[in-house]
């Protein structure tokens, strides 16, 4: 037992945690815990001039060490600041550890400046949302914290800590980190009812989610994806590489602006298996069943939530996806039926040439045009992937460019693709930033849509400040793209002309947004690109500065493509 401040107890456990970076925007209710992080020169703290930036930098961070992450953000406005980039872990399941200052217990109930019922207002996105009331608490809310946010499913936790718990002196017990091993193996019998569904399936189909990534489980669902002879899609919302983008038997990401795709995709199969993933989130009100009712619908994730949330299973399975991929795996093999290898040889074949075929229509959409002002897509993200560097690390955010990006750039292997989780816009900038500083040994690019960098521009400041050697590259279309792609879905499907829409606030004009000058402010190197022709020398040039770059890209927009594809 050791008599001390709230505030060192706090740093002591965050050491015993292995912290070593700690992400924040500081304020008067927070004076405590950044007086004594001086005294903690382990621990590297990135500054973020918004609440939205630091809380995007430690998801970054987080995700790419698999690791909880550490952020701080300013009381009551501070946390109502950071709760787009909070949504975004939350859906996704990124863990993290937030704090945030309060004001004095003895102040509470005058209601005084700043504050609020921060547990409250943190809990709808958090797996635990608390107060600490005493000092003696620290320590053990803290240990507390880290371990519901690193164990499955993962998601952020939320710690209000009051001024006076910090700044008053207690005997604390200091007892070190939890240590737990978290990975669950399926149920038995589950394992031996999806070992049967899956071998008398004639047309099987894999699904992977993050849920794969974070399990660090690609290998184990490339050996079932080749043991089964299945189909594999990426789901709709994956955010990592979940599975090689190079695999024969790999056919792409399910898309949500295009339904009907998805539909068409999994409408004939007879056994779906879905791994580490949502099935499937619905986007618009006029979204079409995904998969059929004769589809036998197979679940394996951490997440009990998602199974059955939305389409009822024929079989959820509660584990670990490595654990029950490498157990089903196992299965199949020491069961396999005669002739049931050469039926999966033939399948794989036809699987190969169907990706094939997919493939080249895609990459020859993209190819037109090739010499057009503004850039279109698919020239830009060629010319990208041909000056990407060994080893490099893409951040997407290229949002309805994102298509493109996948088309012409390959992710043979876990940890070298990262995009936005939940949707909400604002975390690229940051993002790329923690990730960075997660891996600095190796190049991180960031491929940015304009109207989503706008929401966290302030990042920019960071990356200079600390000089984060990242790329951002950004594909200036010049409007919210997205939501005119579904301004068009929905005239549609009120069977409205097009033509007439306005598409009100959605053009990013008069002034157009000019993100080399931007750059420039924030005393980082920047390039605005108008002719295709300069296009691969500015991106060579951006990615060769030791330091943070950012290169402006004039580009064509993808509902300008799509009209010019129909002409």
């Amino acid at each position: 037992m050791t008599i001390m401040r709230g505030q060192k107890a706090l740093f002591e456990v965050l050491v015993s945690e292995g912290v070593e970076c700690l992400f924040g925007n500081p304020g008067s209710t927070e004076l405590g815990f950044y007086d004594e992080l001086e005294n903690y020169p382990q621990i590297k703290f990135y500054l973020g001039l918004h609440e939205a930036v630091v809380m995007g930098m430690a998801d970054g961070y987080a995700r790419a060490t698999g690791k909880p992450a550490l952020v701080n953000v300013h009381i009551a406005p501070g946390l109502a600041n950071s709760m787009s980039m909070l949504f975004n872990a939350y859906s996704g399941g990124t863990p993290l550890v937030v704090t945030a200052g309060q004001q004095y217990t003895e102040m509470l109930m005058g209601e005084p400046i700043l504050a609020a019922d921060l547990v409250s207002m943190a809990r709808p996105f958090t797996k635990w949302s608390v107060e600490v009331m005493h000092p003696e608490d620290v320590p053990m809310v803290m240990r507390k914290a880290f371990k519901v946010a690193a164990t499955p499913p993962f998601g952020p936790v939320f710690v209000s800590i009051p001024a006076d718990t910090l700044v008053k002196e207690a005997d604390f017990d200091l007892d070190p980190a939890n240590k737990i091993h978290f990975r669950t193996r399926p149920d038995n019998e589950a394992v031996v009812k999806a070992t049967d569904l899956l071998s008398k399936a004639d047309r099987p189909v894999m699904v992977v989610g993050d849920g794969v990534a974070q399990s660090r489980a690609m290998s184990e669902a490339v050996k079932l994806a080749e043991v089964l002879g299945a189909r594999v899609y990426a789901s709709p919302m994956r955010s990592e590489v979940n599975f090689p983008t190079t695999h024969p038997q790999y056919l792409g990401t399910l898309n949500l602006l295009d339904p009907e795709t998805i539909s068409a995709a999994l409408g004939n199969v007879d056994v779906l298996f879905a791994i580490g993933t949502s099935v499937f989130p619905v986007f618009m009100n006029n979204t079409p069943r995904y998969i059929s009712k004769d589809t036998q619908l197979i679940h394996l994730d951490s997440k009990s939530w998602e199974i059955g949330k939305i389409y009822p299973v024929e079989l959820g399975i509660v584990a670990d996806p490595r654990e029950g991929m490498k157990d089903l795996t196992t299965s199949i093999n020491d069961n396999m039926q005669t002739g049931f290898k050469q039926k999966v040889e033939d399948r794989n074949k036809d699987i190969e040439k169907e990706r094939k075929i997919l493939k080249e229509a895609a990459e020859a959409i993209f190819k037109t045009g090739w010499d057009n002002v503004p850039i279109t897509e698919g020239r830009i993200m060629s010319e990208l992937r041909d000056c990407l560097p060994p080893e490099t690390i893409l951040i997407d955010v290229a949002v309805t460019a994102s298509i493109a990006l996948n088309t012409f750039i390959d992710f043979p292997e876990e940890g070298t693709m990262f995009g936005l989780r939940g949707g909400s816009l604002g975390w690229g900038l940051p993002g790329a930033l923690g990730i960075k500083i997660a891996q600095p040994d190796r190049p991180v690019v960031a491929v940015i849509g304009d109207g989503e960098a706008m929401f966290t521009i302030q990042a920019l400041w960071t990356a200079a400040h600390y000089n984060i050697p990242v790329t951002f590259v950004i594909i200036g279309n010049a409007s919210y793209e997205i939501v005119k792609i579904n301004m068009i879905n929905y005239l549609n499907a009120i069977e409205k002309p097009v033509q007439k829409s306005k598409f009100m606030g959605m053009q990013l004009t008069d002034p157009t947004l000019d993100y080399a000058k931007l750059a420039n402010a924030f005393g980082i190197p920047g390039r605005r690109v108008e002719d295709p022709a300069e296009l691969s020398d500015a991106l060579k040039e951006a990615i060769s500065i030791d330091g943070p770059s950012v290169v402006d890209i004039l580009a064509e927009s993808t509902t300008a493509r799509i009209a010019r594809s129909m002409k």
